[in-house]
């Protein structure tokens, strides 16, 4: 159920969730609304939310929704454990998350994991503060990524993770936003969450496969397996996969899927044909590329075309 009063936009409160939220406190999505926010206050003067694109980008990202959110000393959420991953960056402020017995302070700077099904109280013990949050699909992809347990600690990209979060949201909100734009702007933050998380990046062992993965990249027209790539390596399928899995958040050949799709992307939409990405990419025929691409973003080359020109005017 929902409620108002002079203090508060709207409550909610049901058997496994609580959330209060005060009049003053302000929300910019990069998605559509969560399903908790009350339909009716979508368009009061705090809550911005984005025209629907052609194409939900974030979804196929796994990402369910994400804002950027400013609240004061009266905001509270109590939950039982939700179905989703929750990822939070702290931009200002003071953010407390009690998890069982124990309190996490989540300050500037830092960033907070908790999984998915894990009860949680969210408070403040300041006056205001500012963050970004997602909720992601919990998914062996980001699981791998993003560890199994709870994670609060200061974040070592914060700066340029900002700074391509703001590029998206800031192009999201133009009146024609470009599809191109948003893809790669979205990719920068996937890639500086991944960097963020990425363990031992340093180390000899892992500098084998980061060598991999850039041979891969120049050369996307042949023929690559995971066994060909083991091979190469002097190593197994199981720990190929392993290794990508943690560097990368995919296996090797979901690896590979992706690095093509980006180039048969970028090529359609700078004019070239489909037989040439075909053969740029490591397709038999364009006919295969325009199934693995559509089955990958969801349209066909040619329907991604017209929605870029049409985005454009």
């Amino acid at each position: 159920m929902t409620g108002k009063n002079d203090n508060f936009l709207w409550k909610f409160k049901s058997e496994d969730k609580i959330q209060n939220w005060p009049t003053s406190d302000f929300q910019r999505y990069i998605s559509q609304p969560t399903e908790l926010f009350p339909k009716q206050f979508l368009k009061h003067k705090n809550i911005h939310v984005p025209q629907k694109l052609p194409i939900n980008i974030l979804d196929n990202a796994e990402i369910i929704a994400s804002a950027y959110s400013k609240h004061g000393s009266k905001y509270f959420v109590s939950h039982m454990g939700e179905e989703f991953i929750t990822l939070i960056v702290m931009l200002n402020g003071l953010y407390c998350a009690k998890v069982g017995n124990k309190t996490y302070e989540i300050n500037k700077n830092q960033i907070f994991i908790l999984p998915a099904h894990t009860p949680c109280d969210y408070f403040t013990r300041g006056k205001n503060f500012e963050l970004i949050w997602f909720h992601i699909k919990n998914t062996t992809k980001w699981k791998s990524t993003l560890g199994k347990g709870i994670i609060c600690r200061d974040m070592k990209y914060f700066d340029k993770f900002l700074t391509v979060y703001n590029l998206y949201a800031d192009e999201l909100y133009q009146k024609t936003p470009s599809l191109t734009f948003l893809q790669n702007s979205l990719e920068l933050i996937l890639e500086t969450l991944r960097k963020e998380f990425c363990v031992d990046a340093e180390t000899m062992e892992c500098k084998k496969y980061q060598e991999l993965a850039k041979r891969v990249a120049k050369n996307l027209d042949k023929n690559w397996s995971t066994e060909l790539a083991s091979k190469m390596l002097n190593t197994t399928t199981p720990m190929l996969n392993i290794a990508f899995q943690n560097m990368f958040s995919v296996t090797f050949p979901k690896y590979v899927l992706r690095l093509r799709m980006d180039v048969a992307l970028r090529m359609l939409l700078n004019g070239k044909r489909l037989a040439d990405i075909a053969k740029k990419t490591g397709f038999s025929t364009p006919y295969a590329l325009s199934a693995t691409f559509k089955k990958y973003y969801g349209v066909s080359p040619k329907k991604r075309k017209e929605l870029e020109k049409n985005n454009r005017g």
